[in-house]
């Protein structure tokens, strides 16, 4: 795409099919006249294509994937839509995180003892990689809730400032969705509020209901804080709290029927490198031009997008509703369905573009469902002046 533009302004427009129609009158293109008419066996057609088994869910970076860019890349070609992406080509191609691996440096020491990774703890993934050396108190739950309807702060009167702080995963109320606990219960929560109150790592602790080790598997949307974030097994948490005259078990009951915190410090020294390498795959925008041919409106854009992937076959970490099962996750509707209407619109604006005002972008987004990632590439690289 030209990049020696004058001036840009870029309207990205969220909206369902009826009404970008609607709008289509104030960009000059909604006239009178022979042209493509937009179809339900056409939309049909291609929310078919998109969700069926043979797309696999349209999960970025697999062939699927690749099947369905070529798809729309084609679509924009026979339109008469010109290239809008990197280089004369139709994509803009990006890279994401879509999973993480254990390097090659990773150990933990508690006063003197070595553990296992895998057998004794784990990090997890929005775990920072550093190395900590330093002594550790328990925070309870991790809470520093200060809300009208709820208030729980274990940190009151707890200085964890450049400490490890421990605590238990989950609250108090733990199969209720619906508990206002339910929002600081998280292990990515925990951390942020570990952080802010001056620890320099957290680790955490499961309650007797939980048996294994927390595994390492990447879930997109959770940020790098920059501290260590590990998960202890049962039997170390145990023999650490043994040495203070505590279980996790007592723990646990305590703080569950007296909805208060349980505190204290623990006279250890714990020591931990944390290494994590990221998994890289390549993802790609589909960004087809209609040129305006207004000298004067011409370098102003109109940007209609609809993102094409979905969640591929499910499974942990891809934000699928039912994680512990895999199948095709068609996605008609999300967004099978925007992806349609995006290409109905290109064919219909195609054949008005000598009354377009302004230039039209057209803008397959890829990776939405991993955190909006397509979209955020765009606007952090985009492809105009």
């Amino acid at each position: 795409m030209n990049k020696n533009t004058n001036s840009l302004y870029t309207y990205i427009l969220i909206v369902t099919l009826g009404l970008v129609m609607i709008q289509m009158k104030n960009i000059g293109a909604y006239q009178s006249g022979s042209s493509p008419s937009i179809t339900e066996n056409d939309i049909m057609d291609h929310i078919r294509y998109l969700s069926h088994k043979d797309r696999a869910g349209r999960y970025p970076g697999t062939r699927e994937s690749k099947d369905v860019i070529s798809y729309l890349i084609r679509q924009f070609k026979s339109f008469g839509v010109k290239p809008g992406g990197e280089n004369g080509s139709f994509v803009q191609p990006f890279n994401i995180t879509d999973g993480i691996e254990l390097g090659k440096n990773n150990s933990m020491i508690i006063d003197g003892d070595s553990l296992v990774t895998g057998r004794d703890y784990m990090p997890l993934w929005f775990s920072g990689n550093e190395t900590v050396s330093a002594s550790a108190v328990f925070a309870g739950y991790g809470f520093s809730i200060d809300e009208k309807e709820l208030k729980w702060n274990d940190y009151n009167g707890v200085d964890v400032a450049g400490k490890w702080v421990i605590v238990m995963r989950h609250g108090p109320e733990r199969n209720n969705q619906h508990s206002l606990y339910t929002p600081h219960s998280g292990l990515h929560k925990k951390m942020l509020v570990a952080r802010d109150k001056g620890a320099i790592g957290i680790i955490y602790v499961s309650q007797v209901e939980d048996t294994d080790l927390y595994p390492l598997k990447y879930i997109a949307g959770y940020s790098n804080a920059g501290i260590p974030a590990i998960h202890l097994s049962n039997e170390i948490a145990d023999e650490l709290f043994k040495a203070v005259g505590w279980t996790r078990k007592n723990i646990q009951k305590r703080m569950n029927q007296s909805l208060k915190t349980v505190s204290f410090k623990l006279p250890k020294t714990i020591n931990a490198s944390v290494d994590l390498n990221p998994i890289q795959t390549r993802a790609a925008n589909v960004v087809g031009l209609i040129q305006s041919g207004n000298r004067k409106y011409r370098n102003e854009y109109v940007v209609i997008g609809a993102h094409f992937d979905h969640l591929g076959m499910g499974g942990t970490g891809t934000g699928s509703r039912k994680p512990d099962t895999t199948g095709v996750h068609s996605g008609a509707d999300d967004n099978a369905s925007g992806t349609s209407g995006l290409l109905e619109l290109a064919h219909k604006l195609v054949s008005k573009k000598s009354r377009l005002k302004r230039s039209i972008i057209l803008l397959g987004f890829d990776a939405e469902e991993k955190g909006l990632l397509g979209a955020k590439y765009f606007v952090d690289h985009p492809l105009v002046d």
